[in-house]
């Protein structure tokens, strides 16, 4: 599995009734494998692996009711 780093970086704008962010996770876009671990069903030598989610840039935006 190794060592690896990641990071998330969020950019939010708040007024009375609405809010904004601006966000990308996995900031530096590592892929590393997060879990593994030996499956007694398969051959000897196959891994089952989870790897990171790639980076990822999303906006969301919400609005409170009045």
């Amino acid at each position: 599995m190794g060592d690896y780093a990641t990071g998330r970086l969020v950019f939010g704008v708040e007024a009375s009734a609405w809010t904004a962010t601006v966000f990308v996770d996995n900031l530096f876009d590592t892929d590393p494998n997060t879990f593994a671990y030996r499956d007694p069903f398969r051959l000897s030598d196959a891994q089952a692996v989870t790897p990171l989610r790639p980076r990822t840039i999303g906006v969301t935006a919400r609005r409170e009711p009045q």
